[in-house]
């Protein structure tokens, strides 16, 4: 039965060359851009992963001008300014 589906898969692709070429390129161009937003999404996922108390740093972007990136800093929030500040000048956020 899965051999007379695949005949007459073939026949249709032999006779409708043009439609079968432009329907296979979309489904192999659709499959790689999922594959790599799938890999570009993972990527992002794992940042930091290997890092103790990852959950702790955040990502800091100052804007500069016309709203581009001038600078880009990592900071531990709660061992970092338990260190650096004293405490009559901390903010309770």
């Amino acid at each position: 039965m899965f051999k007379n589906y695949l005949k007459t898969a073939w026949r249709n692709i032999i006779k409708h060359r043009f439609y079968s070429t432009v329907n296979i390129i979309g489904l192999s161009t659709g499959i790689a851009f999922t594959l790599l937003i799938a890999a570009y999404v993972w990527s992002e996922l794992n940042v930091n992963k290997a890092i103790p108390e990852a959950n702790r740093i955040f990502n800091d972007y100052p804007f500069f001008g016309k709203g581009l990136y001038h600078g880009f800093s990592s900071v531990a929030t709660n061992t970092l300014s338990n260190k650096l500040c004293p405490k009559n000048l901390r903010l309770n956020l």
